[in-house]
């Protein structure tokens, strides 16, 4: 159980409120990189040696169990592994964090890279997962909507040490 702390303060964020006076704040993009998908030259609905699996929201959101498959040395794709941190960038969920499987970023996501080593990957995913709605709440586009990359580089990250966010 982690400890009552004994002063907070505003972290001037509406979805979060108080934090504790000893946590930092810093802008996600002091802590991140983020990769966008891009489309691959093609894709097939049969698996072939030399392959990966396409990664859709569905296929994530195990709602497929067969993905497409695109060619892993495609020039156009942004590989990503087992547990990558992704955002769905387009679409009527954008903003939406998942944690990705093995294979190719489709083009309406973006992988987003953890730069920080005084940040645990987990912590950050919760985080995210809890801003999910105030990123969608900003998105823009008419039509499709789209993650606003500006609210999202300086969305305001509040974090404990490195000891405490792995509890």
């Amino acid at each position: 159980m982690i400890k009552q702390y004994s002063h907070y303060v505003d972290s001037k964020l509406e979805w979060i409120g108080q934090v504790p006076a000893q946590w930092r704040q810093t802008k996600l993009k002091y802590i991140t990189s983020i990769s966008k998908g891009r489309k691959a030259n093609e894709d097939f609905q049969d698996f072939k040696e030399g392959m990966i699996a396409y990664l859709s929201m569905e296929y994530l959101r195990n709602q497929t169990e067969h993905p497409f498959y695109v060619f892993a040395d495609d020039p156009n794709v942004v590989l990503v592994d087992e547990e990558d941190l992704l955002i769905l960038w387009d679409g009527s969920k954008a903003g939406e964090i998942v944690k990705a499987k093995k294979g190719a970023l489709s083009s309406t996501m973006g992988k987003i890279h953890l730069d920080a080593d005084y940040f645990d990957l987990n912590f950050l995913t919760y985080y995210l997962k809890n801003a999910e709605k105030f990123i969608q709440s900003n998105t823009v586009g008419m039509g499709i909507p789209h993650v606003s990359g500006e609210i999202l580089r300086t969305l305001f990250v509040a974090f404990p040490s490195v000891k405490i966010q792995n509890k």
